[in-house]
């Protein structure tokens, strides 16, 4: 969703795009790390040299060592715009149908209005994207040009009230943002930018939750006929009264890496919540249940609550991930709280 990471934090949380349905994760695309480790040697490490090592340090938020120069396939474009479609669709059904008829879009994912409940659960805007042609040129739609030449200054210059974001307010967003777009299909092409980086519209947007900030919660599920523990996590949430401001859902490809990375065939979802406090981690236990349950997990990269036996259930290769971080730190140097909290150090 933003542009501004770093190339050593994407690899060390093995960041997955809008098209890992096609081209997996990032570690999908390194050819070599070089590695700096608890010693203060330098070791290069690949697929194939020192490949434990390797795949340790892909997802292993940033505890093996640190990345001081990474080696990247890259794939030519023809120019920095994206062919892309989307489409209304009115509930979790017809978003799985929609998806499915996706896969020849390198890139999808939707908008999902987490407030609505009963026969419109799951609505939202689609979104589908390919790079463009080499003839091809951007859609002269208004509103789409003037969104594009104002994001550079448009920027949230201080912290919102703490009463801004509420369930009525978010409501109130997400009617109006799915009802503004037609139904059916709508086509344009469009910079990359606002394509990839919807985040980036607004700079420091995050202050709009005020001093108390936000929770992202991010969970992926195997799939399911029914999908029943996505529409379980989206019932918990309407029926707590704590509405998300931004939602997304997407279906992940095949491409599955162990060890601590997050991705693996199925549903994702990612919630942005006002930290309310005990409320709020509250019902984000009662997610985690139900995604244990389901056999998902939750992203670690955006993780600051999940208790350490609750991890160990969802990542079953903490053990082997471990045992190989701890071979070449013994002594635990690379550390962060996160370790801590989870028992990883």
């Amino acid at each position: 969703g933003t542009q501004f990471v770093t190339l050593g934090g994407a690899i060390a949380n093995d960041i997955h795009g809008k098209n890992h349905h096609v081209d997996g994760t990032i570690c999908d695309h390194i050819r070599a790390l070089e590695l700096l480790l608890a010693d203060g040697t330098v070791v290069t490490c690949d697929a194939e040299t020192e490949p434990d090592l390797f795949w340790a340090t892909v997802g292993g938020l940033g505890l093996t060592g640190i990345i001081l120069s990474v080696e990247l396939q890259l794939q030519p474009i023809a120019n920095p715009l994206i062919e892309m479609e989307s489409i209304r669709v009115e509930n979790l059904d017809h978003f799985f149908q929609v998806s499915s008829e996706s896969g020849h879009f390198t890139h999808t994912v939707s908008w999902i209005d987490c407030v609505a409940g009963g026969d419109s659960m799951g609505r939202g805007i689609f979104m589908r994207g390919r790079h463009a042609s080499t003839d091809a040129t951007a859609s002269t739609d208004i509103l789409t040009v003037a969104a594009e030449k104002l994001s550079s200054v448009m920027s949230v210059p201080v912290d919102g009230p703490s009463w801004l974001m509420n369930r009525f307010s978010m409501r109130a967003f997400n009617e109006t943002y799915y009802r503004k777009h037609p139904r059916g299909l709508k086509s344009t092409v469009c910079h990359y930018e606002p394509f990839f980086f919807p985040l980036d519209f607004v700079r420091n947007w995050n202050r709009i939750y005020g001093k108390r900030g936000m929770l992202q919660y991010q969970l992926v599920v195997p799939h399911d006929p029914q999908n029943a523990a996505i529409r379980a996590v989206l019932s918990e949430v309407t029926q707590a009264g704590m509405a998300s401001f931004l939602s997304v859902i997407k279906e992940f490809g095949p491409n599955c890496h162990g060890g601590l990375s997050f991705p693996q065939p199925g549903v994702t979802l990612a919630l942005d919540f006002p930290h309310n406090g005990a409320d709020l981690l509250s019902l984000l236990n009662r997610l985690d249940d139900i995604v244990l349950e389901a056999g998902g997990r939750v992203y670690l990269g955006k993780d600051a609550r999940l208790t350490e036996e609750k991890f160990k259930r969802m990542y079953p290769e903490w053990g082997s991930w471990k045992a190989e971080r701890d071979r070449w730190d013994p002594n635990g140097r690379w550390r962060s709280d996160l370790s801590a909290r989870l028992g990883l150090v």
